[in-house]
């Protein structure tokens, strides 16, 4: 598997836990929504460097690849942490 489809995985993953977090965010206390504000600021930069770390595929994309995946990571722990404090 590639980094491009890695990338693409972890973004089709990410983006599912989004959306069902996204739905029980009414619910959750002021510390959640504090959360999922700081990572909404995240997302858009992360979908361009996936989408950067796609259109450059051909050219070296360590860089995209690793800012990307640390981002990633990012906001899957802290959506780890808000599905947690439900």
């Amino acid at each position: 598997m590639n980094n491009t489809n890695q990338l693409n995985e972890l973004l089709e993953k990410l983006k599912t836990e989004r959306d069902q977090i996204k739905l029980k965010i009414h619910l959750a206390g002021q510390d959640a929504k504090d959360e999922w504000s700081k990572l909404e600021e995240k997302w858009k930069p992360f979908t361009d460097k996936v989408h950067q770390a796609e259109v450059a595929a051909e050219n070296s994309t360590q860089d995209i690849k690793a800012a990307a995946e640390l981002l990633g990571q990012e906001i899957k722990k802290g959506f780890e942490n808000i599905k947690n404090s439900f």
